[in-house]
């Protein structure tokens, strides 16, 4: 997003060609920026599982890999691993 902040919540999505899309990332938070690099912590299966997006997302033309903006994060669910 354009409008990105320091300290923002993200989910990073992919979505393929066909229309297809995958959230790849939950509630990420942003913890630099720098031109259309940003930084957030992650665990090390979030890391394979955004490697792996990005892969994709060089294999496949038309494959679109984004972030988006949480406008209220305090109010949005969170999902729970069970």
């Amino acid at each position: 997003p354009t409008d990105l902040m320091v300290n923002d919540f993200v989910d990073v999505r992919i979505m393929y060609p066909s229309g297809v899309e995958y959230t790849v990332l939950v509630g990420k938070q942003v913890t630099k920026i720098a031109g259309t690099t940003i930084w957030m912590d992650m665990s090390e299966e979030d890391r394979l599982l955004l490697n792996s997006a990005i892969v994709d997302s060089y294999l496949t033309d038309g494959t679109k890999l984004y972030a988006v903006r949480y406008t209220d994060p305090t109010t949005q669910i969170k999902l729970v691993k069970k």
